[in-house]
Parts: C-alpha cells; structure tokens; sequence
C-alpha cells in the first residue's frame, strides 16, 4: 500500500509540473514591426551622421594644428641655424668638428635632437666630451672637450710607427689612442711609449693593458721630476746671478 501511495504521488507530480510548463508564457519586450524597425534605423542613422562629423571635425583640427606648427615653428626663419660657436682645444678644428655634426643651415634648432648631435661629435676619436647649447634665436655653441696627447704609441703589430712616418698614433693620459693629422714640433717633442704587445688599438678607447697605464704614470713621475731641476736650477741662477752662472758652465 504504501508503494502505491508513492507512486500516486510522483504521477501527481509530474502532471502537474507537465500542467504548469504547459501554462507558462514567454512575454517579449522587443517585439518586431515595421514601426519599431523603421526607429531602429533612423537611430543607427543618427549615431553614424554624428560618429561622421566628429572624425571631420578632428581631421580638421589636426590639420590646422599642423599647418601652423609647419608655417609657425619649422618654417620660422628664426629658429633656423644661422652661427656656430665651437669652444675646443686640441687637434680637431673647429671645421672638423662641425662637419662632424652634419648640420645645414637648413637646420632647425626648435626640432633639432641635441642627443643625436653630441653623439656624433663623441663618436669622433679626438673628442672626450661635448655639450650643446641652443639660444633658439639661430646661434648653436659646441663646448667640445679634447683628447689631449702625453706621448706617442709605437707598436709595429698594429702598424702604429714613429711620428715621422705618417701613421703615427698619440696617446692620452687615460690610455686612449688619439690619431695623428697634422705633427707639430711640440708633439714632436712627446716621448715614445714602445709596446710590441699592444693587445687592441682602437682610436679613442683606454687601452686595456695595464702595461701602458703603468708606463703612462712613469712617465708623469718622470717629467714632474724634471719640472721640479728646472724650478731648482732656475732659483739657484736667480740667487746667484749670472756669473756664477758662467762658471758652472
């Protein structure tokens, strides 16, 4: 009996959830007509129409805002380069160093990279150093600290020879090789640093052998010494005077 209960009441139920699936209806809030559809498309019309003018309205901005950076900043004869002032000791010219940069008078120092200027005249040997200035009124200064030569390097496995010989290579106090163009009697004047086993010689890097940087500081030790006789033997003539000047010789 109480199986047949059961089963009576899972029949009941199912009729009845077949009876309730049976009444549910699905309302739909966006039904389709011409009058909705037709809405519909104005609206989409709309959005398009005014998407349309916004893109022209920008495109119209952006080129009256390039037009007058054009006419008014790179086409301003007042930020073009007109001097250059080159501040530099050494052996590089001034001409040297401005063929160097690249620059025209064409140039524009509103727009012009001053990193990619100065890593043009560094990449030049001679050249330890360089700062740029710009005034914006067509004048550019070049403030271009040089290599200054202490000695020649002499070295036949890389075929840097004496200073006569015209690949002649100078050498800094840092150990870095400076070329040669033009031999002057001071440079004449310098030492010679002989190094058969020079390792590496690349113009304007510091050696990497501790061989020459050692030679280098002997070197100043040498000639500070040297300066130290001569400041000696120049207070011994100013006390003495010339005739004993006379008899020493």
């Amino acid at each position: 009996m109480s199986a047949a209960k059961n089963g009576s009441k899972k029949s009941a139920k199912r009729s009845s959830s077949k009876r309730k699936g049976l009444g549910t209806h699905v309302i739909d809030y966006t039904p389709e007509s011409p009058i909705i559809r037709e809405h519909d498309a104005v609206e989409r019309r709309r959005r398009g129409f005014r998407t349309a003018m916004w893109l022209i309205t920008a495109m119209i901005v952006i080129g009256v805002g390039w037009v007058t950076w054009h006419e008014a900043l790179e086409q301003n004869s007042q930020f073009m380069l007109k001097t250059v002032e080159v501040n530099t000791a050494g052996t590089l010219t001034q001409q040297q160093i401005v063929a160097a940069t690249g620059l025209t008078e064409a140039t524009n120092l509103l727009t012009m990279n001053l990193r990619e200027v100065r890593a043009k005249i560094e990449r030049l040997p001679q050249v330890k150093s360089a700062v740029i200035h710009r005034d914006y009124h067509g004048k550019l200064t070049l403030d271009v600290v040089q290599r200054m030569p202490v000695a020649w390097m002499e070295c036949p496995k890389h075929k840097l020879m004496g200073p006569l010989s015209g690949k002649g290579c100078l050498i800094d106090v840092e150990g870095a090789l400076v070329p040669c163009d033009v031999i002057t009697r001071e440079y004449l004047a310098m030492p010679r640093i002989q190094f058969p086993t020079l390792s590496e010689a690349i113009p304007g890097k510091p050696s990497p052998d501790m061989q020459v940087h050692a030679a280098l500081r002997l070197m100043e030790k040498l000639q500070s010494r040297n300066q130290w006789s001569l400041i000696q033997i120049q207070w011994y003539i100013n006390q003495c005077g010339n005739h004993h000047l006379c008899s020493l010789l």
